[in-house]
């Protein structure tokens, strides 16, 4: 079995040749359990801004639309009026 392993040591490549001529990478990693924490926490931090960004697009086009329709009522009534 050949391994070969990052001057780092966070990843090891192994069984690289096969003797059938082809080659197969499987790459193993040693992170720790707080590496994997910050990550978990990043990916939920991203995930509310993305909900908190969608949440405010949809509250502004309500918004817009809401302000559009009064503006537009208001002209009808002003025309009914007269």
């Amino acid at each position: 079995m050949f391994e070969l392993q990052c001057p780092n040591g966070l990843v090891k490549i192994t069984n690289f040749l096969r003797r059938s001529g082809t080659i197969a990478v499987r790459l193993t990693s040693d992170v720790s359990n707080k590496g994997k924490k910050a990550v978990g926490y990043w990916l939920l931090t991203c995930s509310g801004m993305v909900f908190v960004a969608v949440v405010l697009g949809i509250v502004t086009v309500y918004y817009v639309v809401l302000i559009s329709i009064c503006i537009v009522l208001r002209e009808v009534i002003k025309k009914t009026v007269k």
